[in-house]
């Protein structure tokens, strides 16, 4: 067992952080992005994708494959 004082153990002190899984970021297609919706309607919570057109919004879906269809119609 080392010493307290001595500089070859480095421990962290307190509970040891978990690691963090890394994260799995997909290529959205352009004018296909993800958007945080105002919750005062019904579809706020289940429509989170939008597909826009030269800055004007196409429509509001639940999964980005259905907004890059109705971007590609």
């Amino acid at each position: 067992m080392a010493k307290k004082n001595n500089p070859e153990v480095k421990r962290g002190r307190g509970r040891p952080r978990k690691v963090r899984p890394s994260k799995t970021i997909w290529k959205l297609p352009e004018g296909v992005r993800f958007v945080a919706r105002n919750r005062n309607h019904s579809q706020a919570l289940t429509h989170r994708w939008v597909a826009y057109k030269n800055n004007q919004v196409v429509g509001y879906y639940k999964t980005p494959k259905e907004a890059e269809d109705a971007l590609n119609k």
